[in-house]
């Protein structure tokens, strides 16, 4: 990997400079970008308020290309979450209807999100949550998205934290 701190920088700056010119779809995408640095950077907290920002920012936006990436990123936080298969499922159906590639740096992080979230669901419920998720609506999966990033200890893994948080139990 590269230098998270420098990273962050640059995308703070960028996402400040798409909130001065108003550029919703693209402030989302970098506060995606902005989430994923601070939860390699093992600042749960701040990575939840990126992500939680960029839903509302998506929210507002005319392009849905972020939002695939922003709900994956979410599912992958809160993998136990019951809604988290669904989101998976969302992100999918986006996928494929913009034609959302995922570029080969963030494959392993993408995989790793599923296999969390599938480990956490039971085989056939795991399945079925995913195509119960392929048929929301893109304004449903912002509103099942959204609660978790509103209480950081709602639907946690088992110790009422995001999966990565590296505070004491």
């Amino acid at each position: 990997m590269g230098d998270a701190a420098a990273a962050l920088r640059h995308a703070q700056s960028a996402a400040e400079t798409f909130r001065k010119l108003g550029f919703s779809h693209s402030l989302a995408g970098t506060l995606r970008i902005i989430g994923r640095v601070h939860a390699a950077l093992g600042d749960v907290d701040a990575a939840r308020r990126a992500l939680f920002d960029g839903l509302i920012e998506q929210r507002r936006a005319n392009q849905d290309k972020p939002l695939p990436g922003l709900l994956e990123a979410i599912a992958g936080m809160y993998p136990a979450a019951p809604v988290a298969p669904q989101l998976l499922g969302s992100a999918a159906a986006l996928r494929e209807q913009w034609n959302v590639a995922i570029f080969p740096a963030e494959r392993a992080e993408y995989e790793r999100w599923h296999a969390a979230v599938r480990a956490k669901h039971a085989g056939t419920d795991f399945d079925r949550a995913v195509a119960a998720g392929r048929m929301l609506s893109r304004d449903e999966a912002i509103q099942g998205a959204l609660p978790l990033l509103q209480d950081i200890g709602s639907a946690a893994d088992e110790g009422g934290r995001p999966a990565g948080s590296k505070r004491p139990a």
